[in-house]
């Protein structure tokens, strides 16, 4: 089967065919899906946004309708592993993924962040009385796991959100000038070179908006298809003068969590960061006049970061399930009392699926093993503190206190990672 080609490339891959032909082709054909979204598309030539506006559309060639199934079959296989593990490996499993996902999305945008700031950030995502950076971030991204979605129905609700996501991470001169969004102009590229220009007046972007939220409430779409197709059409409005592609990315996310699984949803941003050069041209390439609105190849390359984050996901979460069930033998083998194997176990479970620190603070800990064990609070502590004299774990942050397994530990279970 040819190679389905951009228009754009069409146009010379196949010298003497008329490009008219070929678009209405695709856009009339009975496979097509229409979109009630519209661009102004950019002469990439003159760097000048045209006045024509033009309907996204999809053409459901073999690569799409292949690739939604696999993601539906990764996602199937997915949920099903992380049934089986117990509950401090499924949360720091997903934490480990969330502060990969939190990193990628900063840089992506070039925001500079770093994986500590992060963990803090997750960390202290209940504690408003101490507040860090990116706190917020987290909490909202951790709310993908826990299900929680948030409706838009109004233009407020979108502001409500950005505020809510970007807390403290827009510079002042940044923040939106006029009621709700930016009412200004800008422009997207750098000195040489213009790839997008939005709209420049708040009642544009408003009126652009509206259709959006009116798209993301319509139940007429596949979900994944939907939220590909938000994602463009959000980040082609670009509401904000700073936060449009974490807010977009945060919303994609969100809703690949509730429509798909939530290891899926956070496991994209990661993957665009190993292809962002080719993420960024992907968007220029919906708004290039010469493909006259055409999104397949944009919602295909989504798709595909999906199925690459999903790839990950699972080769982690095999290798990681077949190691912990070594390690829970190899316990079992050294008969431990209840409490104190229990104890251990957690430690191995936070060791095994969070790669950024794989530790355990004293009071989760001792919350956690009083309410699967009948035993009082100085039991726990006690055997936390001989456990360290024996060198088995090892204290690693002070306040709140935290530990983590040792290199002897490994050592005595015979595990070599």
């Amino acid at each position: 089967m040819s190679k389905y080609h951009l228009l754009r490339i069409y146009s010379y891959q196949h010298p003497g065919k008329p490009v008219t032909s070929e678009f209405n082709k695709r856009f009339n054909g009975y496979g097509t899906i229409k979109f009630p979204l519209e661009i102004n598309p950019i002469d990439v030539r003159e760097q000048i946004r045209i006045p024509t506006q033009l309907p996204l559309f999809l053409v459901q060639i073999e690569d799409y309708n292949s690739l939604l199934t696999v993601i539906r079959e990764n996602s199937a296989q997915i949920k099903a592993l992380i049934g089986k593990l117990p509950g401090v490996a499924r949360e720091q499993f997903f934490i480990d993924l969330l502060i990969k996902e939190i990193k990628g999305t900063n840089d992506i945008e070039n925001v500079a962040s770093t994986t500590k700031e992060i963990n803090r950030a997750v960390e202290n995502i209940n504690n408003q009385n101490k507040p860090v950076r990116f706190q917020s971030f987290a909490k909202m991204y951790f709310d993908i796991e826990n299900g929680k979605t948030y409706q838009l129905n109004e233009l407020k609700d979108i502001r409500v959100l950005y505020d809510s996501l970007l807390k403290g991470e827009i510079k002042k001169s940044n923040l939106p000038d006029g009621k709700l969004f930016r009412d200004g102009f800008v422009r997207i590229g750098n000195s040489t070179q213009t790839v997008h220009l939005p709209k420049n007046s708040e009642d544009e972007i408003n009126q652009q908006l509206e259709n959006w939220l009116k798209f993301i409430n319509l139940d007429k779409y596949d979900p994944i298809l939907k939220a590909c197709v938000a994602h463009y059409y959000f980040e082609y409005i670009h509401p904000f003068y700073d936060g449009n592609g974490r807010l977009g990315r945060y919303l994609f996310c969100s809703y690949i969590g509730k429509k798909v699984d939530p290891y899926t949803a956070v496991s994209f941003s990661y993957q665009i960061t190993l292809k962002k050069a080719r993420y960024y041209k992907e968007f220029q390439e919906v708004e290039n006049e010469k493909n006259r609105g055409e999104i397949t190849l944009f919602v295909i390359s989504l798709l595909k970061y999906l199925v690459s984050g999903q790839k990950y996901v699972l080769s982690n979460l095999k290798d990681d399930h077949n190691i912990l069930n070594f390690v829970q033998k190899k316990l079992e083998d050294f008969d431990y009392p209840s409490f104190e194997f229990n104890i251990l176990y957690v430690y191995a479970q936070s060791f095994l699926f969070n790669s950024f620190d794989g530790s355990v603070q004293d009071t989760s800990l001792i919350s956690f093993i009083k309410s699967t064990e009948k035993i009082s609070t100085k039991k726990v502590k006690t055997t936390i503190e001989d456990l360290e004299k024996e060198g088995l774990i090892k204290t690693v942050k002070g306040r709140p206190k935290k530990r983590k397994l040792t290199a002897k530990f490994l050592d005595k279970i015979g595990l070599n990672i």
